[in-house]
């Protein structure tokens, strides 16, 4: 079976594009999280990660300079945005800011999982394949490619 571990902002949620999000994660507000819309089509990138039988899971940071409270929030934002936006979820860690996702205790060894992650330095320091997000289109264009070639 085929892992693949999704960041969320700026990934699969598109946080960056709602209204005064930084200015709302610094006062602790969790409602940028709540807002973010998928960053396309998530029904058509969840067909193509059914037809492939993947083993979808999360690794995402809560809010940089926050608080135990306001993690715990951000969290359950972040749970709740999944379950309607990306359900087929199986695995969801959401650590603190700043964590080395590669140091997550995943289902999946590193070696053997696929990250998709808008930070060039996450993906660098994953220990495995990775898919550095730039837009939804080309996302859905290298998942395709990579899984056609692991499937082969």
């Amino acid at each position: 079976m085929i892992n693949i571990y999704f960041d969320m902002d700026g990934t699969i949620a598109d946080l960056y594009n709602v209204d005064r999000w930084e200015e709302k994660l610094q006062a602790h507000d969790v409602s940028p999280y709540n807002e973010a819309k998928p960053c396309g089509n998530l029904l058509d990138l969840m067909e193509l990660l059914k037809q492939f039988d993947v083993r979808v899971g999360i690794i995402s940071w809560c809010a940089k300079n926050s608080s135990k409270k306001y993690d715990k929030q951000v969290r359950q934002s972040k749970r709740a945005w999944i379950k309607k936006n990306f359900p087929i979820v199986e695995e969801c860690h959401i650590v603190k800011y700043g964590t080395r996702k590669q140091w997550t205790i995943c289902k999946a060894k590193r070696d053997d999982a696929i990250l998709v992650d808008d930070n060039a330095e996450v993906c660098r320091e994953w220990q495995g394949k990775t898919v550095n997000f730039h837009n939804y289109e080309e996302l859905v264009k290298n998942l395709k490619n990579i899984l056609t070639e692991l499937a082969a």
